[in-house]
């Protein structure tokens, strides 16, 4: 059931309610700086093609950078970043989180202190008192005295870049086809940058052009400059963190609200915290994918009572609630702030490790190309063979499949009794997937024949499998906990899970209404680029209410059959 709009009377949430657009002009002024941070290292980066090379580059990038509207663009972004992100600080109630956000934190607070004097002696330098801010001087300036204050200043700012963009991104589905590429970028740019910082500054120092030489008036203005640069610095951190203190006193003083947690009990939390940070306070396993931003769902909960206490659903709210179909009686822990009494229970609650469940914090979504496979009348095989027999011809064929499966490049993801489920394209590459997920079938199907003719004399009926194939969204994770990396590394499959194996599983299911060797779905042959047969196509009925689902039935060429084939055939 969808969302539920509000009831006669409710005030209608607005689409473009002020935290929807204090997050994305959040978002917006950290990409404008991100950009500039990537190409001044980039700029960096150039020193290892000499000095003249980072200068060349360094006018090109001044042109937009310090034009009127480059400069308009880069301080006003400076500014509406820093004033948001400090609002996010001021307004949180607990600083109970996960470590990736109390790096993010600590590493935006470091950015001013240590970033005031390096502007200073640079951009304000050339503004106020005319100095020379070319590579060659303010190489000459650092090396090598201030050489590691200035890469641990380069770190500090690519790496609070990088968790802003992670948490900002992670959730979105392009991110994972792209998830390697950025990785590469985000260790190669600090890297390259930090060599090119070297090479510069030793050719720099070893230059034979003599030093600049500041007059008393211009190191006058500099200093001026660098040190109410560090006292602007050290007062914004200081009003932060008495600002914060003011809060954490306000909010222990403030009156408290009950808030029952099914399987958890009861627990009591001031009034103006969010639901995700009190269950945060009173350590209630509570998930939360994008640090409480509201741009996913997995803090989202089930409001048992209490739920018309609760405000009608803003706009970051209720476009992912929108998206997800939640029902009425779902919200996001992350928005929701109660004042009243609640009873709630966590829909995506953390398990305990067991080494049998899903990993959830590394779960993604993808899309693939899903075959699930299955050995026609099995059962009655397995009656009419002696138990060892049975074992043996299942282990022959389930071990071909398999085969078949990892040499199309497949991830196997269950094996049934009597079948197995891969998933392809995985990595993100849908066209590939399609067509190896289509190769792997035929292999199957030439495997379940040559198995046919080994046992022919002691089976009652033809060896038959049944195959289902569909392309769609699916989510991946891994089992046990860990990355995929250290999956991989241990030689473990990955999880795939998602509607998408449920309609290959009835696609399966409905080659046997046809009489066919596969049903593989419409979607599956727009992903390889294939045409699609000239077969009549078929409407798959999947799920009440939903579309059926187009697919073709198609069958595995077969030579005559011998005489005793045929026999069995009409037997069965």
């Amino acid at each position: 059931m969808a969302f539920v709009p509000e009831e006669a009377g409710d005030a209608p949430a607005s689409r473009w309610s002020a935290a929807w657009l204090g997050r994305n002009l959040k978002l917006g002024s950290g990409l404008v700086l991100m950009a500039f941070v990537a190409s001044h290292l980039l700029n960096h980066a150039a020193g290892v093609f000499g000095v003249d090379a980072m200068s060349a580059i360094q006018e090109f990038r001044a042109g937009f950078w310090r034009s009127r509207p480059g400069t308009i663009l880069l301080y006003g972004a400076a500014a509406a970043h820093i004033v948001l992100a400090l609002r996010r600080v001021l307004v949180r109630t607990t600083w109970r989180m996960p470590w990736r956000e109390a790096l993010q934190i600590l590493l935006g607070l470091l950015i001013p202190l240590m970033l005031a004097g390096h502007v200073s002696s640079t951009r304000l330098g050339t503004e106020i008192a005319g100095t020379d801010d070319s590579y060659v001087h303010v190489l000459r300036h650092l090396w090598p005295q201030h050489a590691l204050f200035q890469i641990a200043l380069l770190l500090i700012v690519w790496c609070h870049g990088c968790l802003g963009v992670y948490f900002a991104f992670h959730v979105r589905p392009w991110f994972t086809r792209f998830r390697y590429i950025l990785a590469a970028l985000a260790v190669l740019i600090p890297a390259l940058a930090i060599a090119g910082f070297t090479a510069g500054a030793r050719e720099a120092a070893g230059a034979s052009a003599p030093a600049e030489v500041w007059t008393a008036r211009q190191l006058e203005l500099v200093g001026a400059s660098a040190f109410w640069a560090e006292m602007a610095a050290y007062g914004l951190i200081l009003a932060v963190l008495a600002a914060i203190g003011f809060f954490e006193l306000r909010r222990r003083l403030s009156r408290m609200v009950t808030i029952r947690y099914l399987g958890h009990g009861e627990v009591k939390g001031p009034i103006g915290p969010t639901l995700l940070e009190i269950s945060r306070v009173n350590r209630i396993p509570h998930p939360s994918a994008c640090g409480g931003r509201g741009r996913c769902s997995s803090c989202r909960v089930l409001v048992m009572d209490g739920a018309d206490t609760l405000p009608a659903p803003q706009a970051i709210e209720r476009r992912l609630l929108d998206r997800i179909q939640a029902p009425r009686n779902v919200r996001l822990a992350c928005q929701i702030r109660p004042a009243r009494p609640l009873q709630v229970r966590v829909i995506m609650a953390r398990q305990a490790d067991t080494g049998f469940g899903f990993d959830s914090g590394g779960a993604r979504n993808g899309q693939a190309t899903v075959l699930v496979c299955d050995i026609r009348a099995f059962s009655y095989l397995a009656r009419t063979q002696l138990p060892a027999d049975a074992v043996q011809l299942l282990n022959r064929v389930l071990d071909d499949y398999v085969h078949a499966a990892v040499a199309h490049g497949g991830q196997v993801g269950a094996i049934q009794t009597d079948g197995i489920m891969a998933a392809f394209g995985i990595d993100g590459d849908p066209r590939a997937g399609a067509l190896a997920a289509l190769g792997c079938a035929a292999d199957m199907l030439t495997a379940t024949g040559a198995a046919d003719e080994q046992f022919a004399s002691a089976l009652p009926i033809p060896l038959r499998l049944g195959i289902g194939i569909h392309t769609g969204p699916v989510v991946i994770a891994t089992r046990g906990g860990g990355s995929e990396a250290e999956a991989a590394q241990a030689g473990q499959p990955l999880a795939v899970i998602g509607e998408t194996v449920v309609i290959a599983g009835r696609l399966e299911e409905a080659t046997k209404e046809v009489s066919a060797d596969c049903m593989i779905s419409q979607a599956v042959y727009d992903a390889a680029g294939l045409p699609r047969p000239q077969a009549p196509v078929r409407q798959i009925n999947y799920k009440q209410g939903d579309k059926p689902i187009p697919a073709y039935a198609v069958n595995a060429p077969r030579a005559a059959e011998p005489p005793e084939a045929a026999g069995r055939r009409e037997t069965a």
